[in-house]
């Protein structure tokens, strides 16, 4: 794989056994971090959120200390790049349960930092709303599993030419995320984002944004947000431990400009996680 290195269970490696649960059935989940001059940032971030994962699966903890040394062999005389770790419930036998001697798949993975527009993050990026909707699974919901079929889909319906990403509702027509970001909107003067109960990710650089909101006093709220209520926002930006805060500036015929909160909160975040 060009401009990437592979660990699978510590070792150098480019395939697994096909008899991997996580290929056979999608059972595992992952986590995509920024190495920022050879340090993640917000590890302890998705270190948390790998541990609720793990057991809302009921998959076995990693070993927080052998996950370091792994990210030291990928690392070596690396500045900035993208890390992206699998956890998978190990090879099993055909069927969906388990064998009681299944063990656990750990891949990492290294790419380079991908180079996008600085008008991302200073003057916006324009989203459309997909057709494809998220399906409700509370026991999931919130953990970020291996079965990404609703987000690749979505992701068809986004016009190359016209649109950075999409928006996904529910059946109820409730915004919950974008294909690969979060969403936050300021609206009669509070910082809102979408209720995750049912479906969608908490995403790491989510928590990070409640909570330098709640430091910047800044007053932030989770609930429902209806595809009805797109016309009244008065700010709209998207979140991810890749790229931060993206302004949006357009859904569809919808416009906002880039307002105070979401340019304060961009720039907070870039001082830990830049652009440019």
């Amino acid at each position: 794989m060009p401009n990437s290195r592979i660990l699978v269970n510590g070792k150098s490696a480019s395939d697994l056994p096909v008899m991997d649960r996580g290929l056979q059935y999608g059972d595992g989940l992952f986590e995509t971090m920024t190495v920022i001059k050879g340090e993640i940032p917000f590890w302890s971030y998705h270190m948390q959120r790998v541990k609720r994962s793990c057991e809302r699966l009921l998959l076995p903890e990693p070993n927080e200390i052998q996950l370091k040394q792994e990210i030291k062999q990928l690392l070596t005389g690396d500045a900035d790049a993208i890390l992206k770790l699998i956890l998978t419930r190990g090879q099993g036998q055909r069927g969906y349960r388990p064998s009681a001697k299944t063990g656990m798949t750990r891949i990492f993975m290294r790419f380079d930092r991908p180079q996008l527009p600085d008008s991302y993050w200073e003057s916006g990026v324009a989203t459309c709303v997909c057709h494809t909707r998220l399906a409700t699974q509370p026991l999931l919901a919130g953990i970020k599993h291996l079965n990404r079929l609703e987000q690749i889909l979505a992701s068809n319906e986004i016009e190359e030419n016209r649109y950075q990403e999409g928006l996904m509702c529910d059946y109820s027509d409730n915004i919950i995320e974008a294909t690969s970001h979060n969403v936050f909107a300021v609206m009669a003067g509070e910082l809102l984002t979408p209720e995750l109960t049912s479906c969608g990710v908490e995403g790491v650089m989510r928590d990070y944004v409640l909570e330098l909101a709640q430091r910047e006093n800044i007053p932030a709220r989770i609930t429902k947000m209806t595809k009805s209520e797109l016309k009244l926002l008065d700010e709209v930006f998207l979140t991810n431990s890749v790229h931060g805060v993206w302004p949006v500036t357009r859904i569809e015929d919808n416009t906002y400009p880039v307002g105070e909160w979401t340019a304060r909160l961009r720039d907070k975040i870039a001082k830990i996680l830049p652009y440019k």
